[in-house]
């Protein structure tokens, strides 16, 4: 007979995916104090916790990688530091293991870690030598989301044609460690893609900072992690501050992603993170804006 209740277990992962964050948080930091005058190394080091955490939850067959992502219509991305492929990718490896060439019509997601988001500039650091991170974030993310899947896999029901584009694309992810208020943060976002009219099949999906929040980006009318904020509905940033548990709702929209290939069943952690969802409720969005001009 069971002595353990399902509010005991739900309770038990809350708090280790808490845990899990708050050990990522700290191994940041700890890399910067480690390897302190080594730029190179800092990065390595951050990188490394990333995938050593991303693994735990997506263990065999997935695998993780890092580097530029292809597609079969002769196009690369720029470097990611954590790519998940899904159990369909080729094992094409190097002498050491690790997946050498990374095909888009194999990957599941794609996740670029930035640690600090707090320079914000004006003109979005047009005037300066080199862009500030959010913007050269932005654009690593467009390198990726311009790599187009042969076909989408296959969704329940009838998709709305930006749920269908979405699903051609690989989901593409900003990690941090320290920002500017998630709100703020935001709306920078969100006004440099109306700035540069970037469309939304080009937008990054997920903005995680692991002590701020969390914005998720809107693209389709059907998407079940978000809501729209208005009844005509338009493309648009939802951002979660930290008043609210965004960790459980990061690593929900995370495993429910869609994937490269047909999946016969849904992910183990996506089942209990589901009922957390509906024990606790989905945390509520501090604001949200638009990610498109709207005449």
């Amino acid at each position: 007979m069971p002595t353990t209740s399902k509010t005991d277990t739900l309770t038990r992962l809350q708090i280790h995916l808490a845990r899990v964050t708050k050990r990522l948080s700290e191994d940041f930091r700890a890399a910067t104090e480690k390897h302190s005058g080594t730029p190179e190394s800092v990065a390595n080091s951050r990188e490394k916790a990333l995938r050593e955490v991303i693994k735990r939850f997506f263990p065999n067959p997935f695998k993780v990688a890092k580097g530029g992502i292809y597609d079969s219509y002769g196009n690369r991305s720029v470097s990611i530091d954590c790519v998940i492929c899904a159990p369909n990718h080729p094992y094409l490896i190097d002498e050491t293991g690790e997946i050498e060439i990374i095909l888009v019509d194999g990957v599941y997601a794609a996740l670029e870690l930035k640690p600090n988001l707090t320079d914000l500039p004006d003109n979005f650091g047009e005037n300066r030598k080199s862009p500030p991170e959010i913007i050269r974030a932005l654009n690593q993310a467009q390198s990726v989301k311009g790599l187009e899947r042969e076909r989408a896999a296959f969704m329940q029901g009838n998709p709305s044609s930006e749920k269908q584009d979405y699903g051609k694309r690989c989901p593409t992810y900003i990690i941090s460690d320290n920002s500017a208020a998630i709100s703020q943060l935001g709306k920078y976002i969100a006004d440099y893609y109306i700035y540069k009219k970037i469309p939304p099949s080009l937008q990054l999906d997920v903005v995680f900072v692991l002590n701020n929040g969390l914005i998720f980006n809107n693209k389709a009318p059907d998407f079940t992690m978000t809501k729209p904020i208005s009844n005509n509905w338009f493309p648009h940033l939802v951002c979660y501050d930290s008043t609210e548990d965004f960790i459980t709702h990061f690593y929900l929209r995370l495993v429910s992603e869609i994937g490269p290939e047909l999946s016969m069943s849904k992910a183990v952690l996506k089942r209990y993170l589901d009922q957390l969802v509906v024990r606790d409720g989905r945390p509520k969005a501090s604001v949200g804006f638009n990610t498109v001009k709207i005449d």
